[in-house]
């Protein structure tokens, strides 16, 4: 039951009453989470869209206050008022982080809708050199590519630049995989070899690389095939075991491109590794 359901009953005198509870109780603890959501469904309940609006103003400490306030004006379509409150969400993020998600996709729709092509395009462009992430660059290009596509071969190779100056930077965990997956997308599939072998690369982005690779080129495919498979089994636990079978299975195809014997490999692993008897029945049930 919330207060709107005996505010009838309470009657002006008493909901006065409880609001002068409610800002004593603020008054003495600000940061107080229950009594800042007790005066909010107060002022609700009393249909004050201002009042409410100022009362959520009061902890601006996380970006999803402001999409709160936003989505507070939007339902009666005060469009502009929710944007402007929203930017100034916005001028406050350093580090556009998933917190700052919604923020950022709220105003992107917003900014759609009412026609600001170059607000949305800027904000893309914020999110991507924040984090350099596969998914701000896939949205930065769509926007580009729907506003103008003559701006975006310009803007891929900045974009591209970024990137590869996250990767070198040993510090950002994950820049290579970003770079390099991106690389993929545009099917750059040599300038992603190439990467794999300068960037740090988690094995998932490797192997992704490697499988395109392995049509034109299987003997490079193997050597970083192989590797992969003996960290795998080194890993000596039923789930690496599995990962490293799964993939020797697949790989029959390119040792005969690469003029290399696929059973003598299996075997060499099989002899390697005899001890290891999880691993040597995961090789069976592939039929190895």
């Amino acid at each position: 039951m919330g207060i709107s359901d005996i505010a009838d009953l309470l009657g002006v005198e008493g909901l006065n009453a409880y609001w002068a509870v409610l800002e004593a109780a603020n008054a003495t603890k600000p940061s107080d989470w229950t009594v800042r959501r007790l005066r909010e469904e107060l002022i609700r309940a009393t249909g004050n869209l201002d009042a409410l609006v100022a009362c959520y103003a009061e902890d601006l400490s996380s970006p999803q206050r402001y999409v709160g306030i936003a989505r507070l004006l939007l339902t009666e379509h005060r469009t502009a008022e929710a944007i402007e409150w929203l930017e100034r969400g916005s001028a406050g993020i350093d580090r556009w982080d998933h917190l700052a998600g919604a923020l950022a996709d709220l105003l992107v729709e917003l900014y759609t809708e009412t026609g600001r092509t170059e607000d949305v395009i800027a904000l893309w462009h914020a999110r991507f050199r924040s984090d350099g992430s596969v998914e701000t660059y896939l949205g930065l290009r769509e926007v580009i590519l729907a506003a103008d596509p003559g701006r975006w071969p310009e803007q891929r190779a900045e974009a591209w630049s970024l990137l590869r100056r996250r990767a070198e930077d040993a510090s950002l965990w994950g820049a290579g995989n970003a770079y390099v997956r991106v690389l993929l997308l545009e099917d750059e599939d040599e300038a992603a070899w190439q990467a794999i072998g300068r960037y740090r690369c988690d094995p998932q982005t490797q192997l992704a690389v490697t499988d395109r690779r392995s049509a034109t080129h299987p003997a490079e495919a193997l050597a970083i095939y192989l590797p992969i498979i003996e960290a795998a089994v080194a890993q000596t636990s039923t789930t690496g075991y599995e990962r490293a079978a799964d993939l020797l299975v697949t790989l029959s195809g390119v040792f005969a491109r690469a003029g290399r014997d696929f059973e003598a490999e299996v075997a060499r692993l099989k002899a390697v590794h005899s001890r290891k008897r999880n691993f040597l029945s995961a090789l069976r049930q592939r039929g190895l």
